[in-house]
Formats: structure tokens, C-alpha cells, sequence
């Protein structure tokens, strides 16, 4: 990745905080995974 466009910064920097905190993927299945949870505790 060139460092010549400001987006060769903005994509590092996404990839690293992806890396820290985990993908849009896994954050939405434990979202899921958490809600469903929650429903067989109310039942």
C-alpha cells in the first residue's frame, strides 16, 4: 500500500483496528449470539 493517498493511511489503519478489535463479521455474530440468549432467558 503507497503512503502517497491519504487512503493508503485510512486502510492500514482500518486493517489494524480490525485486527484489535475484531471484524464487522464477529461482532455482529456474537450480537446475534447474545440476543438469542437473552430470548431463552425471558422464556
Amino acid at each position: 500500500m503507497t503512503d502517497e493517498l491519504i487512503i493508503g493511511h485510512l486502510f492500514k489503519r482500518a486493517i489494524v483496528i480490525e485486527a484489535q478489535f475484531g471484524s464487522s463479521d464477529y461482532h455482529l455474530n456474537r450480537y446475534r449470539m447474545l440476543k438469542a440468549d437473552a430470548r431463552g432467558r425471558l422464556h
